[in-house]
């Protein structure tokens, strides 16, 4: 078998189609089972499924896994370092340079340009300044007013009082006119870059859930437009990944090779026509998900090596893009939790309310998930299915 195989190639010893959990759980949520528990009327806890040619025992737990330690947001991001590039095609230190000042916003840009203003006009207040003359041919100037006649000349405004005498005084203004026109058509640039680049203040769950779901594990991710209805989007798309890394070893060679892999996870709702509130996005863990199946404290579910969520839309301002992306590892999945209720709704006003301080609030809540010890040896399975 290849290599390149997906997490439910690694569960398949034949081509058998799977019957789908939600056709044996109670079509209910995790607050209803717990209500048949406490009316006596749920007394099975635990579900046999075949999956892929393997029976594969369910059970309803709650409140197994907890928040990890760090969030999500406090963890450093992963960085790629790309060496040994040719010079040929290294990126210029002139586009580097232009990146890292497009990444300011526009109240730092300003705050820059007036510091850069100042002191470029003080360096050349300070060359007219150790002349004999000064500037104008007029040695009682003081640095007060040659800095005045820099500022002048910077800006072109040129009231008359001050004219430069000399070939270096000249030579002086000359060089100040063209940095000072670089400096001003660059700031510029940039300025109206921000200013018609579309932003969005689109906020992400810290953490994801699984619970069930109309009967169905499920996982969810909350995603919310923090502006509402004062920063509206529109068509807006949303899709969830799952990145595994796993090692395998081809035939005659004792070295482990890793091969990667990327798994689209189907939302139950992956689009939205507008974009002014907070949006639970799910992923059913039915026998179409890469997951069916999966303990992932367990191979092949400990190969997973993070989630990745992508939210596009557009911004109905400006009609250009905004997005957001949020990476997420195991930890961050809470198993048997679902997010607590944050939406109010005032009738008087016809208002929604989303409270943010519950964005990361979660709660216990059933879902059906695969026990341990489904299977004898995962460092077997994981061997010969990898094996060419």
């Amino acid at each position: 078998m290849s290599a390149h195989c997906n997490l439910r190639s690694l569960h398949k010893a034949q081509a058998t189609r799977n019957i789908s959990l939600a056709d044996i759980a109670e079509e209910s949520d995790g607050d209803d089972i717990e209500n048949q528990q406490k009316a006596g009327k749920l007394t099975q806890k635990t579900k046999t499924i075949n999956i892929d040619g393997k029976d594969i025992q369910f059970e309803l737990v709650r409140n197994l896994t907890t928040k990890p330690e760090r969030s999500r947001k406090d963890r450093k991001e992963i960085q790629f370092r790309h060496t040994n590039v040719d010079p040929k095609i290294k990126t210029s230190f002139g586009i580097k340079f232009q990146r890292y000042l497009m990444s300011f916003s526009g109240i730092t840009l300003i705050s820059i340009y007036v510091v850069v203003f100042i002191i470029t006009n003080l360096i050349f207040a300070g060359l007219w300044f150790i002349q004999e003359e000064k500037c104008c041919q007029d040695p009682d100037m003081t640095f007060a007013q040659i800095f005045d006649f820099s500022i002048q000349t910077s800006t072109t405004i040129g009231y008359g009082s001050y004219s430069p005498h000399g070939f270096f005084s000249n030579w002086l203004v000359v060089a100040l006119s063209v940095i000072s026109f670089i400096m001003n058509t660059m700031f510029a640039g940039l300025l109206f870059f921000r200013f018609v680049t579309p932003q969005a203040n689109i906020e992400v769950s810290d953490v994801m859930t699984m619970s069930n779901f109309m009967g169905t594990p499920c996982i969810e991710i909350r995603v919310g437009n923090m502006d509402g209805s004062d920063n509206s989007l529109i068509d807006v798309k949303a899709t969830l990944h799952v990145l595994t890394m796993r090692k395998y070893e081809e035939e005659f060679e004792e070295e482990l090779k890793s091969v990667g892999n990327t798994e689209e996870m189907a939302l139950h709702h992956s689009t939205n026509f507008a974009f002014d509130h907070v949006w639970n996005l799910r992923h059913f863990v039915n026998e179409s998900s890469p997951l069916y199946g999966l303990r992932l404290d367990e191979f092949p579910g400990t190969a997973i090596h993070r989630f990745h969520l992508s939210v596009t839309a557009t911004h109905t301002l400006t009609n250009g893009n905004v997005s957001k992306q949020a990476y997420y590892e195991v930890q961050d999945l809470m198993i048997g939790h679902r997010f607590e209720d944050q939406t109010s709704f005032d009738v008087p006003t016809r208002t929604f309310s989303f409270d943010y301080s519950k964005m990361n609030r979660t709660k216990p809540a059933y879902v059906w998930y695969p026990s341990k010890s489904n299977y004898k040896s995962r460092r077997d399975l994981a061997t010969s299915i990898y094996r060419k």
